[in-house]
């Protein structure tokens, strides 16, 4: 007999099958008591509202707030249910958001591709980097581009053979989405260079060159 809880479960090792039935009726029983989660009310009164796009939503007991009207929290799918009244982050995007970069004007995309492109050229990450949701903070003289990004890591190998905004390149599940303020110059040859590029909790110091 195992004690989960108050409950009790019956588990015999010297017999697989039972070993199996012993960890279906374990995990019911969790289930049961994540159903019974309550978050105290006062974390829920607390809770941050009206958040802008781009902002880490959600969470356990939504202790990272909600999103502003307009905006709903998009969260990464899950590889397996989450128990114990754990629930996931996400991002705010805007309502029944389209691919992220294709509401960007022409050239803040492609800036945004190319600074995407230059993250997974050096991310070590065997998954290529995606993006959840992009926006423009500031351009200046027209070359320097200010670039919020939201990036999960995709479904897609990071071999340099998808796009960044490749439709069959999906988050994918239980991975926190990461964000990043990158700033991108547009140069006189018409390429692009990335300059810089940190977690968003960071940008309040030096600016760095990222190594994922």
């Amino acid at each position: 007999f195992r004690s989960l809880g108050s409950s009790v479960v019956p588990c015999f090792r010297p017999m697989l099958a039972m070993t199996s039935s012993c960890v279906v009726v374990a995990l019911g029983l969790l289930a049961v008591q994540a159903s019974a989660f309550i978050c105290p009310p006062e974390s829920l009164e607390s809770a941050p509202v009206g958040l802008p796009a781009g902002s880490k939503c959600g969470g356990t007991c939504n202790a990272h707030g909600s999103c502003a009207d307009g905006l709903e929290c998009q969260k990464p799918p899950a590889r397996m249910p989450l128990l114990m009244g754990v629930q996931a982050s996400g991002t705010c995007v805007p309502s029944g958001q389209g691919p992220p970069l294709a509401s960007l004007e022409p050239s803040v995309r492609q800036a945004a591709e190319e600074g995407l492109k230059a993250l997974n050229a050096q991310s070590n990450n065997i998954y290529m980097l995606v993006p959840i949701f992009v926006k423009a903070t500031d351009q200046t003289g027209g070359d320097m581009y200010h670039l919020s990004m939201v990036l999960a890591a995709s479904s897609c190998r990071n071999d340099g053979s998808h796009r960044p905004d490749d439709a069959d390149c999906t988050p994918v599940g239980g991975v926190e989405h990461k964000s990043m303020d990158v700033v991108m110059q547009h140069k006189a040859d018409n390429s692009f260079a990335l300059l810089k590029a940190v977690p968003t909790e960071q940008r309040s110091r030096t600016f760095k060159p990222l190594t994922i």
